[in-house]
């Protein structure tokens, strides 16, 4: 396997050093310099790796998505059977334990808000959520779940709306319970066994 460029493990770190400064700081407030000394790079350094602070931002959105397709990866490879299946995706998509990272459950949370406001953040954000929803309209469809294409909205916005609630008013789902509760709606209401 090749190793990474020095300019793409570069860039990397600075959208790893974005999301760590947005989950404290929100986006607004997250500055090229905040970045960069996160980063432990100068700020020109940002600048000759990524345009703008949006484009650093849309770089983390696309990390993002790419670790949590490696954690579905991870669990369907213990999937025995269809509703496995379901379980993994949603697991992907809302577990904090087992590779799952607090400040990018934070971050996240931030993106969605952001998706309303930056044009291009929206586009990626939809783009990744309509993904994440046709994969479990294929895994829905491949348990029998009755109506899976409402059943696959429904999981997104639980989904999207845990993270929302939780970093925003974690007392009303304390970590680790967002998945267990959105795995059994999604069971109950597809007629998982």
């Amino acid at each position: 396997m090749a190793r990474p460029s020095n300019t793409d493990a570069r860039r990397t770190a600075i959208a790893a050093a974005l999301q760590r400064v947005m989950a404290h700081t929100g986006y607004e407030r997250a500055t090229v310099a905040a970045i960069a000394r996160e980063a432990g790079l100068s700020p020109g350094l940002v600048h000759y790796h990524f345009q703008s602070k949006l484009q650093v931002l849309l770089a983390l959105i696309e990390a993002m998505e790419a670790r949590i397709a490696q954690r579905v990866e991870h669990a369907l490879s213990g999937a025995t059977d269809a509703w496995g299946r379901v379980d993994a995706l949603l697991h992907g998509l809302l577990a904090l334990g087992d590779g799952g990272d607090e400040a990018a459950a934070a971050c996240w949370a931030q993106i969605g808000a952001e998706a309303q406001r930056i044009p291009e953040v929206g586009a990626a954000y939809r783009d990744g959520l309509a993904r994440w929803r046709a994969h479990l309209i294929e895994a829905l469809t491949a348990a029998g779940a009755p109506d899976p294409i409402g059943l696959a909205l429904l999981a997104v916005i639980a989904a999207e709306g845990a993270w929302r609630v939780g970093h925003g008013a974690p007392s009303l789902i304390p970590p680790g319970e967002a998945l267990p509760m959105v795995r059994g709606l999604v069971r109950r209401l597809g007629g998982a066994p």
